[in-house]
């Protein structure tokens, strides 16, 4: 079992240590909602734990294809809601900087929407897989 200890510093900022982990991350609240916000947010970590989720996900499929992982950016949008205080909606643009078939985008976007993190949230996800060819 992971455990995750959260302490508070000074200026809104919390400490998030993680065990096992010489790993600390800074919090702070949103810029949004009245704060000074030069850490990443809740909302941020949020996001980020989608993406990183989506991208170990999809990571069996775009090795069975040869897809390199280097050629690949997943790019995670959130929209917050100031009215009710929280996360409006989130969009993912995995992107893909080479030639893939139609078959296996469908099934990376099919893969990234089983994610662990996905499935637990109450808001719609919005996911496109695109192809970004060099030019």
């Amino acid at each position: 079992m992971r455990e995750i200890k959260i302490l508070y510093n000074n200026n809104n900022k919390c400490s998030v240590a993680i065990n096992n982990s010489n790993t600390i991350i800074l919090t702070q609240s949103l810029k949004e909602f009245g704060w000074i916000g030069e850490e990443l947010s809740s909302t941020d970590m949020l996001a980020a734990a989608l993406g990183t989720c989506i991208a170990t996900t999809i990571e069996n499929i775009l090795e069975s294809n040869n897809i390199s992982h280097h050629k690949v950016e997943i790019l995670v949008k959130k929209e917050l809601s100031l009215i009710h205080r929280g996360i409006k909606s989130i969009s993912i643009d995995i992107i893909i900087k080479e030639d893939v078939k139609t078959n296996v985008l469908r099934m990376i976007k099919k893969a990234a929407r089983t994610c662990l993190v996905s499935r637990i949230l109450l808001i719609n996800i919005n996911i496109s897989v695109l192809t970004l060819l060099p030019t």
